[in-house]
């Protein structure tokens, strides 16, 4: 169902675009820094981080590395394609009411001819979600590009972090 023409749908609207976007930051900073720290101190080969790479191409290129690394944990790479998709929609996408119904809708602007979607906050949220579980299973990754081959049942050192400190 269409929520009506609202401030509160708009801010609502805003608000979770932010949020997903700020997820999606996380995420790609993380991509960049695993195949940084694997390229550059464990491949031995600096030559393959590309510091301006769009995400899509982090997440083709982490998947090919990780084939040089095959006891570590790959995450969902389906996923991490849908979120690239997802967060273009929102990105580049033009948001906007339909006079005639009043639905709110994004047009991409990616397709030609491709017919403007409804996405509502709550969708938004949901990808979110996708979002943030992914970065949870990337974020599986650090200790593997951190440190040589690490045991799960060996304790970190006293003072250290699974993850990085911000």
């Amino acid at each position: 169902m269409t929520e009506p023409r609202t401030k509160y749908f708009e801010e609502r609207y805003e608000a979770a675009l932010g949020r997903m976007l700020v997820r999606f930051n996380q995420l790609e900073s993380l991509l960049a820094e695993i195949i940084r720290v694997t390229t550059k101190e464990k491949l031995m080969k600096p030559h393959l981080f590309k510091i301006n790479e769009f995400y899509i191409q982090k997440v083709e290129r982490l998947d090919l590395m990780l084939c040089a690394f095959p006891r570590w944990p790959a995450p969902d790479f389906e996923r991490l394609r849908r979120i690239n998709a997802w967060r273009n929609e929102l990105a580049h996408g033009h948001f906007h009411q339909d006079p005639n119904t009043g639905e709110w809708l994004t047009e991409s602007v990616h397709k030609k001819g491709h017919k403007s979607v409804e996405i509502t906050p709550q969708m938004i949220d949901s990808w979110t979600a996708q979002v943030e579980q992914a970065l949870t299973d990337v974020e599986g990754l650090l200790p593997y590009a951190w440190l040589d081959e690490p045991d799960p049942d060996r304790p970190l050192p006293p003072g250290a972090s699974p993850v990085p400190l911000m």
